[in-house]
Order: C-alpha cells, then structure tokens, then sequence
C-alpha cells in the first residue's frame, strides 16, 4: 500500500481496460510497434465479433448454411495466412476505413455494420486516450499498413508479446495425418449419398475445388405394373431410360430383359481417348450392334406439367441433327446404343469390368446405373443397381420412367461409401498470404469449411443439406451426413499447454480450425480471453497461432523469464540453498536433469536451464540439438536478465528490438529484420510533426530541446523514406506564421523587446534593457505551445488548431519572468 504506482501502471489505469491489455499496450511501446499493440489491445477488448454470428437452433438449414460458409471464407480472405483472431480483425478494419461505401463493404464481406462501426469507435478511443497520456499527438499511432503487409519482424515481435502476457492460458494441438499419398485431403461421409448440387449449397466450385468419390453399389429393389404391353413398354423405356441418363449426367447406362442387353453411353464420353481400353473390352466382350441416336432437349414450350418437365421426358429422339428455332438452336446431344445378348457368366464378368474399369478411370466413368427386369406371377419386378456419383432414384422419377402410377420400392442392399477429394494446391485464389511468409501449409479451404459446419452442430458432427420439398406440403426434406471425429473441431482437438484439460475453442475461427499438412510439430496458440470451467477445461477466445514446433515458443517464453516446461519463472540466482525441501523436489519434478547440488555456481545454474529448455524443445521428436539452438537458448536467458535493468519506462528500446531479431531470426524459416523507423520514439515522431513556436528567450545561439529533437527526427525519417507529416507552419503563409508577433507588436510593444529575431533579420534585444520594464502574462495553446498576447485571440486558435486532443483546452496563461 505504501508503494508508488510505476509509469506503466498510470498508463494502464488512466486507459481504463484491463490490465493484460494495458501491458500490452505498455510493451507495444517499448519495443516499437505501439500502434500495432493499441489497435490489438482495442480488438481483444471489443466484447463481439463483427461477423454474422448463426444458431443451427434459431436458422433454417439453407440459411445456417449460407452464414457459416460466407463467414468463413471471408475470415481466411481477412487472415492472408496469419492464423491470428486479432490480426485478422486488423485486417478487416484497414480494409473497412479504406473502402467508399462502407454498407457494400459490409455486405460483401458478411459482418455487422454497427458492430464494424462500435469497433472503429473503440479503436479509435483507445488511441485518443494514449495520446492523451503520453502526451503526444495521436496521428503517430495510426497503423500505417495492416498485418498482411506488415514487416515479418513486426508480425513475430507481437506474436512475442502475445506470448508474455497469456503464457500461463496457451493451448497446443498434437500433429496427426489427413493427407494421403496422392496430395489430396479425403473427407469420408457417413450416411445418404450426397450429389454434386448438395455440396454446391456450402462450396463454391471456383474457389473450393473438389470431387466426389464413390466406392461399392446402392441396390434398389421392387415392382410395378406396366399400363402398356411389353413389346410398346420396353420401346418407350429405353427413351425414357436415356432421358434420365443425360438429365442427371450419368457415364454409362444398361438394362436386361431375359438374356438381352442394351448399353446407352453418350458419344462424347464414348470417344474420349480416356475410354479406348472401355471401348477394346465392350467390342471384345459383347461384339454388339452400335447405332448412334441424337437426342433433342425440350424447349420447354407447351405444357411442362407431368413428365415432360421431369428428367425422364426431358429428351426426346430425333432424326435430324439439328432444329432450328427462332431462339436459336435446341441443345442436342448424340448417345451410342449397343444392342447384344449375354449369357449369366457373360453379363457377370461385363458388370465386374465396368466396376474395375470406375475405379481405375474415374475421370471418364464417374457414374453407372442398371436396370433388370424379370417377371414373376404376371408380376413385372426390377432390381436397380447405382454405382459412383448416381444416387437412388425417387418414387417420382420411378413412376415416370416405368409409366406406371403404382411402383413400389426399396433399397435392400447399400455397400455404397462416398469421400470428397481436396487437392492441396496452396493460395487457390490468389488470396496471397502475409508477406510471401507462410507460417504453415494447411488444408484447402473447403476441407476446414466442412469441418466447421459439422463442428457448429455441438456435440452432433454431421452437416444437414436441404434436399428440395415434399409434393404435398410445403415441408423442407433433408439429409444428414456424418464427418469423421478427426475434421471435428470440438472432440478434444485442442488441450491446454502443459495441463492437459479439454479445450473449448469457436469453431467458425480460423486459427482453431486449422488442418496442417505438415503434421510432424506441435501447434501452441496464445489465448487472450479465456473462462475457467469444471474439471479444468477452458474456454477460450481471441487465439493467435505462434510458428509450428515448440522452438518459437520456447525461446519467447525464454525471453520473458518464464520455464517452457513447467510455465513457472525462471530463477538464475543461486538461492538453492535457501530452498526448503518441498520446493526442492517440486523444482526436479519439472526438470529432466539432476537437481542442483547447492554448491552449484551461478554458471552451473544458468547452463542447468538451458539444458532443461533444450530438453523440452526437443522431448518430442528424440534428436540432439544443434549448437546453433544453444546459442539461441542462452541468449533468450541473457535477454531476459538485461530487461530485468529497464524498469517500465515508456520510451522505445531500439536495442533490445535488435536482440530479439536476432535471437529469432531463421526460427519460423523466415528472415527477420529490422524494419525502417524501428528507433523512432513517439516523442521524436510527435516532435517532426509539430509546428515551430515563438520561443521567448533571451538565447539566440542555441535552440529549443524540442526543435534539436524535431530535426533529429525528421533526419532519420528521411533517411528511411518515411512519410513525413506536413507541418501547419509550412502550409501557411508567411503572413500568417507571423500572426502572434503582430499581435504582439500593436497591442503591447513591450513583447517585442523580448521577441526572438524576425525574418527579416532582426535582432533580439539586449535584456539588460527592459529589466524595469512591466511586462503582462502571455497566452499559450497547451497542445502546439504557441504564444498570444490575448486571451481570445489564443482561443481563438486552439478551435481550429490541427494538434488539439480529445478533450477541449483552454489558454494557458504563462508568466514571462523578469530579467
């Protein structure tokens, strides 16, 4: 109670947030990104995302759907690779102060407008009140560039700071395999067969390429009875047959009556050069009849009701090779028919090579469907087989294709297993990524979108389509597939660092839903909000992901004085003498090395802890250390012992900005450099932006501190080609950067006496010559410093003057003292 409050702590209470953030804010200055840290500090703080938030319990299906897949892929466009919550946001913020018109902007990218302008406002405040603070101006901590085209040095230093302040709230995620051999990610589904249209209602086929395949067969059974005779009923289905097949993109298409085959393939799928080993086995096997027959689309004119508007009368034969219209011309499409008979074993070893030949050339046989008639009892009974990308035929479409108003059906036999195929191709869009500095290769974008919707589905991971509605009511059908427990993002994925407990983490959140290819290391994130649970799990919120391996974070934990191991301080004194018992064994209990002995030196003690860190760098993948990592190793122990000698002054540490480069350069496999400005405090960015002051003094052979420092400045600024800020004295004319010594000249003369020399080159003088004289107070502006003989003439300069603060200011009355 007695302590005095530090520099930093003032800062911090004066913000008014909370205590981590103001920390935050605090190291942000000193290690050069302060107005980075403000603005991340400001985003942690807001209490909402500004996307479209969706309930699986409140939206319909389509809806629910629509939500999730929009937001997310418009938080990946936002991240540019960064896997940070609040970076990300940063992102999305440049973008919305940049663009035009901010209600497109919102709409486009999916957020709220008002919770885009309540986290503008908040960002925006935060800066104010730390201008206010330190007593600079508030246009030296505007972000210049966001994240993705921050320097790469800038991008760790935060990630750094991340990790002092929320290392004791970190959460890591083991490596495990979802790549193949093929360089494909393979999502298997689990129940109804799904088409190409159903996974087009979350993926977008431009951006989240992918491919379905099928393995097994889907047997329909049951029987009808035909309202025509045989010979007119069997002549009308193969039209109808085929209707179906080009209505629903079907490869290849068969059916028997008794002994006798016919075989339907469109042309164009016949003679692709993919197709000739088909083409040798169907000739070689069957020796057929082949005909061609065109078949002409519906013009949809007429009468579309019953099955003229349904796939199975959606074509029809024609003669001719074309029909002209006046519309134009009538899509039209040519099918080979093969005509032929097969005995048992015949038409078994025929069905066996067309399943070796889907599995093999999937690219040109992607779907098959077959059809066998038998009569029994008087009875005419089918068996359907489906096989690849061909799902179950509807009662609909099985009244229209055997043109009888009773069918009955059912599925008896289903060995059918569907899997999505992603190929891995990196930045699919040309998205880019931060700085051509990827921290990761993760999985294809529609993969983690997948994962996410089955994941927002709580403790059910399965992902609903909307499957059209029913003929009577207007009721929604859909359908329910299942996604392997590994794409869940909620069933034990993420655990907490060093304890283990479960991990609640949001599941439309980039970082979270991460799917590394690269699975040899270990992911650790750093967790800005987080809420204690039952049992030790853990609530988390506000995630930054740190470069994979645990050499990052070992070293940045380092850095802070803080054990990778056990997360306890480090103490380099030797005090181990002084220890009791208990804290003896429980410092071994973290530690893979002997205990030390209490005649350890103070050498032994710090070499102890840097084989102790190495330890549990590498306590995973079993390797010895390079001397290189050592090295690394102790100068994080030796950086942390120097900061120890700072104190919480805020003023920026060009020196120790250098160390920590140094000490994580190469680390992340990236190089990390300096960036330009690195050395310029906020004093000396706020000094080159500040006007020129009528200075009373009675020196005219040296200069202010505040203009040495101002030119300093602006030296170094130039020399790094950094945008200078216009100052209002060199936008004014030479009439106006003289307004208060005119001021002073008419109303009272005696100012002039002490006034420094003009423009014109007068002189100052001597001040042995007014020393009887009585000279009136001045007026000063308290943001630009500058001098009025009048009060409302000062007044009336702090209304317009381009430096005030937040908060109104009023004259300052200054004392001019007698010489």
């Amino acid at each position: 109670d007695e302590g005095k409050i530090t520099s930093l702590g003032s800062l911090v209470v004066a913000l008014g947030i909370d205590l981590t953030f103001g920390a935050f804010v605090g190291l942000g200055i000193q290690f050069g990104v302060a107005a980075e840290a403000i603005q991340l500090a400001a985003i942690l703080s807001f209490p909402k995302t500004p996307w479209a938030m969706s309930s699986p319990l409140y939206h319909d299906t389509d809806t629910f759907n629509e939500i999730v897949s929009t937001t997310f892929v418009s938080r990946c466009k936002s991240d540019a690779g960064l896997f940070s919550e609040p970076m990300s946001m940063s992102n999305l913020l440049y973008d919305y102060s940049k663009s035009k018109d901010r209600s497109q902007f919102c709409w486009k990218h999916r957020v709220a407008a008002s919770r885009m302008r309540h986290l503008s406002g908040t960002v925006d405040s935060l800066k104010r009140r730390v201008a206010g603070c330190l007593n600079v101006h508030v246009d030296v901590l505007e972000v210049e560039q966001p994240p993705r085209t921050m320097p790469h040095a800038k991008i760790n230093i935060l990630r750094i700071l991340q990790v002092w302040l929320f290392y004791d709230t970190m959460i890591m995620q083991n490596p495990y395999s979802t790549i193949d051999t093929s360089g494909t990610i393979s999502v298997e589904l689990e129940g109804p067969p799904i088409t190409r249209d159903h996974l087009e209602q979350i993926l977008d086929p431009k951006r989240h390429p992918f491919r379905i395949t099928n393995r097994g067969n889907l047997v329909q059974r049951g029987h009808f009875d035909p309202a025509k005779d045989k010979d007119c009923f069997f002549h009308s289905f193969e039209t109808r047959f085929t209707s179906y097949m080009l209505e629903k993109k079907i490869s290849l298409a068969f059916y028997y009556v008794g002994q006798d085959v016919k075989i339907l393939m469109p042309t164009d799928v016949w003679k692709r050069a993919e197709s000739a080993n088909l083409r040798e086995n169907i000739i070689g096997i069957l020796s057929p009849n082949i005909k061609e027959v065109y078949y002409l689309q519906n013009n949809g004119s007429g009468n579309q009701r019953g099955v003229k508007g349904r796939d199975c009368g959606a074509w029809q034969p024609s003669s001719k090779e074309s029909v002209c219209v006046d519309d134009g011309l009538l899509p039209m499409t040519c099918v080979s028919v093969f005509a032929s008979q097969l005995s048992r074993h015949e038409a078994k070893e025929f069905e066996q090579l067309l399943d070796l030949e889907m599995v093999s050339n999937d690219d040109c046989i992607k779907s098959i469907i077959s059809c066998r008639f038998s009569i029994i009892k008087k009875k005419h009974r089918f068996v359907m087989t489906m096989a690849g990308e061909c799902n179950e035929v509807t009662n609909t479409d099985l009244r229209d294709l055997f043109a009888a108003s009773d069918v009955t059906s059912s599925i008896t036999q289903s060995t059918m297993q569907q899997c999505v195929n992603f190929p891995v191709v990196s930045d699919v869009c040309g998205n880019g990524l931060s700085n051509a500095c990827p921290m990761l290769v993760d999985a294809p974008e529609g993969a983690r979108l997948m994962s996410v919707l089955a994941s927002e589905r709580r403790r059910d991971n399965f992902i609903r389509f909307s499957d059209g509605y029913e003929e009577n009511n207007d009721e929604e059908m859909t359908l329910d597939v299942n996604l392997p427990k590994s794409f869940s993002i909620s069933n034990r994925r993420w655990k907490r660092k060093g304890g283990g407990g479960m991990v609640f983490v949001p599941e439309n959140c980039v970082p979270s839903a991460v799917i590394p290819t690269n699975n040899d290391l270990e992911l650790f994130c750093c967790c800005a909000n987080t809420l204690d649970l039952r049992g030790g799990a853990i609530k988390v919120d506000g995630i930054t992901m740190l470069p994979p391996g645990r050499l990052f974070v070992g070293l940045a934990l380092l850095c802070f004085g803080v054990n990778p191991r056990s997360s306890i301080p480090i103490d380099l004194q030797d005090d181990m003498q002084d220890s009791s018992g208990e804290e003896k064994k429980e410092a071994a209990e973290f530690s893979i090395l002997p205990p030390i002995l209490p005649s350890s030196s103070s050498a032994t003690t710090f070499e102890n802890a840097v084989q102790d860190a190495l330890g549990w760098i590498h306590e995973k993948d079993k390797m010895p250390f390079e001397q290189q990592e050592h090295t690394r190793v102790a100068e994080a122990l030796n950086f942390h012992t120097e900061c120890m000698d700072l104190g919480e002054a805020l003023k920026c540490q060009p020196d120790k900005i250098k160390s920590l480069c140094a000490i994580f350069d190469e680390v992340d496999g990236h190089a990390m450099y300096c960036w330009d400005g690195h050395d310029i405090s906020l004093n000396e960015a706020t000094s080159s932006t500040r006007p020129k002051s009528n200075n009373i003094t009675n020196n005219r052979h040296t200069k202010n501190s505040t203009e040495r420092s101002s030119e300093s400045a602006s030296i170094k600024m130039k020399a790094r080609g950094i945008k200078e800020h216009p100052r209002p004295s060199q936008l004014t004319t030479s009439k106006s950067k003289n307004i208060s010594r005119k001021h002073a000249t008419k109303k009272n003369p005696t100012v002039a006496l002490l006034a420094p020399s003009n423009e014109d080159g007068g002189t100052t003088k001597n001040p042995s010559q007014c020393e009887e004289v009585n000279i009136p107070p001045l007026w000063m502006c308290p943001t630009c410093e500058e001098m009025f003989v009048e009060k409302k003439h000062c007044a009336q300069h702090i209304e317009r003057c381009s430096f005030g603060l937040v908060k109104q200011t009023r004259p300052k009355m200054v004392d001019v003292p007698k010489k």
